[in-house]
């Protein structure tokens, strides 16, 4: 190595690249993810899969469907509105991943519109956005997906 270190030969990227890639692994299969499993194996965990971690005992979650025409959100009341609202801006599939209450939902709702300049909706499909959301995307204070810790 004409007497230079590894970090002075190969450079600072060069170990974080490998500390990285090196260290991502065992974390993860700790955690139970195997990158090597088919999809849906039994006792698979999938980082990409919408609900994962916010199921129910009863693996309810709604799955995200890029084929169907509401991204496979739940077609009760709502749904429509919801869509038209929130898909202006995101995906269906970001909107499935998170776990929060209905007060939660409405500081998110309220954020959309005061900072993110989304149309505010008139009180009565504001309550039904609420409603959706809170039925099939609803957390609670310890599964809440942006609970702070």
């Amino acid at each position: 190595m004409n007497g230079m270190s590894w970090a002075a030969r190969y450079g600072a990227p060069a170990l974080f690249l490998y500390l990285a890639v090196a260290g991502c692994a065992a974390p993860a299969r700790a955690q139970g993810y195997d990158p090597t499993a088919r999809a849906g194996a039994t006792g698979s965990i999938n980082p990409l899969d919408p609900g994962m971690g916010s199921r129910g005992g009863d693996g309810s979650a709604p799955k995200y469907d890029p084929n169907d025409e509401y991204a496979g959100m739940p077609r009760t009341e709502g749904v429509e509105i919801v869509i038209a609202q929130c898909s202006y801006c995101h995906s269906p599939f970001l909107i499935m991943q998170q776990r929060l209450s209905r007060e939660r939902w409405d500081g998110v709702v309220r954020l959309m519109v005061e900072e993110k300049g989304m149309p505010e909706p008139d009180p009565a499909d504001r309550q039904v956005i609420l409603n959706y959301l809170a039925q099939h995307f609803a957390g609670t204070p310890a599964t809440d997906s942006h609970a702070k810790r």
